[in-house]
């Protein structure tokens, strides 16, 4: 089952328009699924409403019809530097800055991790316990 909001224009850091539509989905092919939806009453469209409800309050933000970062620097909680601004930064002025702000460095060298046991083995051990939260549980 799957449920398309309203395409929606999202901003890179560079004030670049990324249009992009949310998409919320569940398998069907796990009968323990299909039985929870069929019976709790769940709709995935309020899921697309929650997150149009938030998107229409991060627009309320925006400046000319962009966000703060882009159109108006001065007045956002966010800082965008490069890499190469950034190092050459002191820690003293990076610590000033998020007194005030989040930093979002643009063009950071990163290494190639892939979707397999060693990549995932990057975020946490493959053997730890993780909590899952929003779980539909049917009762």
């Amino acid at each position: 089952m799957r449920e398309r909001g309203q395409e929606v224009d999202l901003f890179d850091p560079f004030g670049q328009v990324i249009r992009w539509t949310p998409e919320f989905h569940v398998s069907l092919s796990n009968p323990t699924w299909f039985f929870c939806l069929s019976n709790s009453g769940h709709k995935f469209l309020e899921d697309l409403k929650g997150f149009q409800n938030f998107y229409d309050f991060v627009k309320q933000s925006y400046i000319n019809g962009r966000p703060r970062q882009v159109d108006s620097p001065d007045q956002s909680f966010i800082a965008t530097f490069s890499y190469t601004q950034y190092l050459e930064m002191s820690v003293a002025k990076v610590q000033s800055i998020l007194r005030d702000k989040h930093i979002l460095i643009t063009g950071m060298p990163t290494q190639s991790i892939f979707f397999d046991s060693k990549g995932l083995q990057t975020l946490t051990n493959l053997d730890a316990r993780i909590d899952i939260q929003g779980m539909l549980v049917c009762l």
